[in-house]
């Protein structure tokens, strides 16, 4: 989803509150996918997925839904993994938000993200706090 300006539109910093669930996301870890990660990370792959390439197009595809304006930074990420994923599989992720915080002038929001596979079986999660830029 992109606006008039070629830039991704979704919710902004002011329409997110605590609670907020996004909507869930599938998508098969293929290995042309998969690949491309490799690549961008300079690694050899395998018959498994690396956990940081799942929570990696996890965070991508969650970030469809949220307005990130330019100067965010994403400051802090704890990611917990509970099973390896095999290349080819199915997942499904979705995000929420644990915290909103606007002081002065910094906003920080504290996502939580979930990932299962296709038998719906938790394979990570994680928190990211990312950190956003006042509008002016």
């Amino acid at each position: 989803m992109t606006d008039k300006s070629g830039d991704k539109a979704g919710m902004t910093f002011e329409e997110l509150t605590p609670g907020y669930e996004f909507p869930a996301v599938n998508y098969e870890l293929s290995a042309s996918l998969i690949s491309r990660y490799l690549k961008a990370v300079d690694s050899v792959g395998g018959e498994f997925v690396s956990p940081l390439a799942i929570a990696a197009y996890a965070m991508t595809a969650m970030t469809n839904f949220l307005s990130v304006p330019s100067g965010a930074i994403h400051a802090s990420q704890e990611l917990e993994f509970f099973k390896l994923v095999p290349v080819g599989s199915q997942v499904k992720c979705q995000a929420k938000v644990a915290r909103k915080i606007a002081r002065s002038q910094m906003r920080m929001l504290v996502l939580e993200l979930n990932v299962w596979d296709q038998h719906d079986e938790k394979v990570q999660l994680g928190r990211a706090m990312v950190v956003l830029p006042t509008q002016v």
